[in-house]
């Protein structure tokens, strides 16, 4: 599988999308440098190259990387990325589609686990060349018609702002990439339905915290930091009846009206915030709250807001 997966940290594009293919075994590094699990709340990284090489050699002078995935413990551990198998049933899916598994972030989180149990690839362009996601295949079930669920947060650090996107089936790494065949044994099923609330088999949203109506979803007490409408990107698919890729097309939702194209990794120019532990849970994340008086700073004025939003 090969995937440019891109976002950005002030506001990242969550995406869910199925594969269809014999029995996935396991994620292939012959083309990552994998990183060890760091302490508690800080950031781990396994880099990925254009390159392959043998266990236990140093990474090739040749060998260039766009992009990493990246871990944080407790919620994830060392690689970054793990796949699942076991039947489950997709939610959405008014015919109750079973899926085989699930590709995640490696976590103790199941595939289908609960609102933020920790699902998500969290994968981080560095560059703007296409970044290649290995898995093995089991050789004795190429012909087992299998289905995954993929779950990715896409994450711009090219220091470039971006127009979007594409992500690609195919087999190999780098130069030797050849893209899968549409009609051939691997696509992206279309019998599978996305959240949120989508009609198709692929979607993308940037998050809920920063876009979004609290009264359409059970999870949150606040509209989103800066819009009540959600927000991401329309995907179009290579094929109708058996896609093998499907890339970025126009933004639905306000972000573009609000920040032009994707934004890069800001290191400056952040809007000020507080956060606030709404369920009293250390393992979720909190909500961003938009402060409604001029300047943060001022801590009766902080503490008048938090009253006003939680009373």
């Amino acid at each position: 599988m090969r995937g440019l997966l891109l976002t950005t940290a002030i506001i990242g594009v969550s995406a869910a999308l199925p594969v269809a293919a014999a029995t996935v075994e396991s994620w292939n590094k012959s083309n990552v440098e994998v990183g060890e699990t760091p302490a508690d709340g800080v950031t781990g990284e396994s880099v990925v190259y254009n390159e392959t090489w043998s266990t236990g050699d140093p990474v090739p002078p040749t060998a260039e990387t766009s992009g990493k995935i990246v871990f944080t413990p407790p919620e994830a551990v060392s690689p970054g990325l793990e796949v699942n198998n076991y039947l489950y049933f997709d939610s959405s899916n008014p015919a109750g589609l079973e899926l085989d598994g699930c590709i995640k972030t490696s976590s103790l989180a199941e595939c289908d686990g609960p609102f933020q149990s920790g699902k998500r690839v969290k994968q981080v362009m560095t560059g703007t060349e296409p970044m290649d996601l290995v898995f093995n295949l089991d050789p004795e079930q190429l012909d087992t018609d299998t289905t995954y669920q993929v779950f990715g947060r896409l994450i711009n650090a090219t220091g470039a702002d971006l127009e979007g996107f594409k992500i690609e089936l195919g087999y190999g790494v780098g130069d030797s990439f050849v893209a899968a065949t549409i009609g051939g044994p691997l696509t992206l099923s279309t019998a599978f339905t996305a959240q949120p609330g989508s009609a198709t088999n692929v979607t993308t949203q940037y998050p809920f915290g920063l876009f979004g109506d609290a009264l359409s979803s059970p999870n949150f007490v606040l509209d989103g930091f800066f819009d009540d409408e959600r927000t991401g990107f329309d995907v179009v698919q290579n094929d109708t009846d058996a896609p093998t890729a499907f890339e970025s097309a126009d933004y639905y939702g306000n972000y573009q009206t609000l920040f032009g194209d994707w934004n890069a990794n800001p290191s400056e120019g952040l809007p000020e915030a507080v956060f606030w532990d709404f369920d009293a849970n250390e393992d979720t994340d909190n909500l961003s709250l938009r402060h409604i008086y001029n300047g943060i700073n001022d801590l009766q004025a902080c503490l008048d807001f938090l009253c006003h939003r939680m009373c």
